[in-house]
């Protein structure tokens, strides 16, 4: 899940230390303490999650919290980590670097145990990645900015696909459903161009026809003059990325200026939440919503045993709407398995210091020969106190790191069924993806 606004003005509150769900609570203290290996005291673990928590992104903050909670839940169910209780805090970014800079540096300076970031989004990790790298803390990001593709640092993980990688499975996607002119329309929010020279890179490879391009303002009270572009260039389809404000605007004017006609909608997961869908509903119907807009994210395995687990998570923490909603977004199994991954990393170094654990993440990702597949925290816990070697293999499946700590892999398209659910309707192989790119 990838989160691109970057004009969220600032708010006084630089970290907000209460969980959104009410059953975890965020410590803070003096400074960073963590176990460094050897005889180890049971210490609680913090985990950072570093996201838009205020302004017009707050839901994406909701659900980088709600996969950190639910993770959460399932190791303090499990015993912990190393005997001591894993917590979230919210460390808000606002969406805007020049808010997120100081904020992830005061969080840095003042939370007990900050063992392991999380979130990192794209509209502030270009600030916000480095000073999490060099306070020592393994990070798990979704961000989805080309600059890590070659990344070096050892403390950065990321466990989805680039930017690029995704507007090119965008255009992948539309050459699957057998389009052939369609229309990009991108929110101008800054960190964006890597999707965008995907998808039109992708869509030129493919031989599908661009009709228009548009790069348009963010959460402009009206787009009738590109509205009316677009109509004019006949799109069987329009690929757009945006916040939800303004998607919902410019489909709702394009419907207004086009005589009801709106072509089909191809998307991406971040727009996958009630709000939006709700607010689509209202304006453009149901028909629309539910037959007529594709979610594309990262592909997730949904393995039944960590699934379940996942599931009852959110279910014991989040309104039953919210809890299913949350299931299909393909940023939050990611997030969720990554710091599964990391606590079995802790438990398999016999240490919470990012420096002593960080190196146990590959081996824990990856396996080895003889090392047993795990798909519940309980059950690598219980591997590991046996002396056995593990893979986790989770919600995502396994994550497969390269050598920059980047994972490649397919797609994932759902379509909103009713109010609250959804499904999926296509997956894009990591081969068409390569195609698109050339």
């Amino acid at each position: 899940m990838r989160v691109r606004r970057a004009q969220v003005r600032s708010v006084p509150v630089a970290i907000v230390l209460l969980s959104s769900l009410a059953l975890l609570l965020a410590a803070c203290g003096t400074g960073p303490s963590s176990s460094s290996g050897g005889t180890h005291k049971a210490t609680p673990v913090t985990v950072g999650v570093v996201a838009p928590f205020t302004g017009n992104q707050a839901f994406i903050g909701t659900f980088f919290g709600a996969a950190c909670s639910a993770a959460a839940y399932v190791v303090d169910q499990a015993g912990g980590v190393l005997g001591g209780k894993m917590t979230c805090a919210h460390v808000d970014n606002t969406g805007d670097p020049a808010d997120a800079e100081p904020n992830v540096a005061r969080a840095i300076a003042t939370l007990s145990n900050f063992d392991l970031a999380v979130g990192l989004d794209s509209a502030t990790a270009a600030v916000t990645v480095p000073l999490v790298e060099n306070a020592h803390i393994p990070l798990v990001t979704l961000n989805g900015l080309s600059q890590y593709d070659n990344n070096t640092n050892q403390y950065f993980w990321r466990v989805e696909p680039d930017d690029t990688n995704q507007g090119a499975a965008l255009a992948a996607y539309t050459l699957q459903r057998g389009l052939h002119n369609v229309a990009v329309v991108f929110a101008n929010l800054g960190s964006s161009e890597s999707e965008v020279s995907g998808t039109i890179t992708g869509l030129k490879n493919l031989g599908v026809h661009t009709t228009i391009t548009l790069n348009i303002p963010s959460d402009a009270t009206s787009y009738a003059s590109e509205v009316t572009r677009v109509i004019s260039s006949h799109p069987q389809a329009i690929i757009m990325d945006g916040d939800p404000q303004t998607e919902t605007t410019f489909f709702t004017q394009y419907k207004q200026l086009s005589n009801g006609h709106v072509p089909p909608l191809i998307t991406t997961t971040d727009l996958l939440s009630t709000s939006f869908t709700s607010a689509m509903t209202k304006n453009l119907g149901a028909s629309f919503v539910q037959h007529d807009i594709a979610f594309l994210g990262y592909y997730f395995s949904n393995n039944a045993t960590a699934m379940s687990q996942y599931k009852n998570a959110l279910e014991k923490l989040l309104p039953k709407k919210e809890a299913e909603t949350d299931l299909t977004l393909s940023g939050l199994p990611t997030e969720y398995d990554g710091i599964i991954v990391a606590a079995l990393a802790m438990t398999m170094a016999h240490s919470t210091n990012g420096p002593t654990y960080n190196a146990d993440i590959l081996k824990v990702s990856e396996g080895g020969p003889g090392a047993v597949v795990v798909h519940t925290y309980a059950a690598g816990l219980a591997a590991l106190k046996a002396g056995k070697s593990i893979q986790y293999v989770g919600v995502d499946g396994a994550f497969h790191f390269n050598a920059s700590h980047n994972v490649s892999g397919q797609f994932q398209v759902f379509d909103q069924t009713s109010s609250s659910g959804s499904s999926t309707i296509a997956t894009v192989t990591p081969a068409l993806v390569t195609q698109a790119l050339g």
